[in-house]
């Protein structure tokens, strides 16, 4: 089973989120509306705040909301909107494979797409609750630092 979190931005310190959007099932296409990665005020009770790592080759993730093995975090549809993109959940296969990098205490989650050194990102290091996630050019800013917060309950574990 993979390793499940809350992940947290180091500026707005708000917690990732699917809490915008109704998955109706993985073969829901990308583009519907309302289907953008948020940030929240944390509740580590909250499902649409837990995340599952799972492994892939080379020290990668998928980042999976879980409960639902068949989605992850990857790119709009091509075409939707222009660089940088707001990440939204697509069917596994369409998902983006991340790459954790420390930078102490905090982690830059980079984005294996290309050549491209690009990173999760909280816009304009926005503090607003519903705030889209975006990628962007990785800058060492606080708004693409990232925590993880192990989420025990959901593992049977109560720490």
């Amino acid at each position: 089973m993979p390793a499940v979190f809350q992940i947290v931005s180091h500026a707005s310190a708000k917690a990732l989120s699917t809490a915008d959007f109704f998955i109706v099932s993985a073969s829901a296409s990308p583009t519907q509306s309302g289907n953008n990665i948020v940030q929240v005020t944390q509740n580590d009770q909250d499902p649409t705040q837990m995340w599952a790592l799972t492994p892939q080759d080379f020290g990668n993730f998928l980042i999976q909301p879980f409960g639902s093995p068949d989605l992850a975090i990857g790119l709009p549809a091509e075409g939707e909107s222009n660089y940088p993109f707001y990440l939204v959940l697509n069917p596994v296969g369409d998902g983006i494979v991340w790459t954790i990098s420390p930078i102490s205490p905090y982690y830059f989650l980079l984005a294996a797409i290309g050549n491209l050194d690009t990173v999760m990102d909280v816009p304009g290091g926005s503090h607003d609750d519903f705030q889209g996630i975006q990628i962007f050019t990785r800058n060492e800013h606080t708004n693409q630092q990232w925590t993880f917060l192990p989420i025990f309950a959901q593992l049977g574990n109560d720490g």
